[in-house]
């Protein structure tokens, strides 16, 4: 069991261990270090500790999205035709 190593290696292992179960078990220490380690591979993007954790699903449904207003739409469209129905009229006028 212990591979061949002294004791100063194996407490040194063992403190490793403790450290990283005690980084791991606290969520807030875990997002910073995965934080660290995002910025480690990626040095150019600046992302916030927080942003990381992509493991956690949104299990709530998104807000509720304010309806359009389609009334601007309408009236431009209305004023569009309005102008080809014109032109269209005026050119046959215009034409005879």
């Amino acid at each position: 069991m212990t591979e061949g190593l002294d004791q100063e290696e194996l407490n040194k292992k063992l403190d490793l261990l403790k450290e990283s179960h005690s980084i791991l078990s606290s969520e807030e220490e875990r997002r910073l270090y995965d934080w660290s380690l995002s910025r480690n591979e990626n040095p150019d993007r600046y992302l916030w500790p927080f942003e990381v954790d992509i493991t956690k699903t949104p299990t709530e449904s998104p807000p509720q999205q304010e309806p359009e207003d389609v009334g601007p739409t309408r009236l431009v469209g209305y004023f569009m035709f309005g102008w080809i129905v014109l032109a269209l009229i005026f050119s046959i006028v215009l034409n005879r």
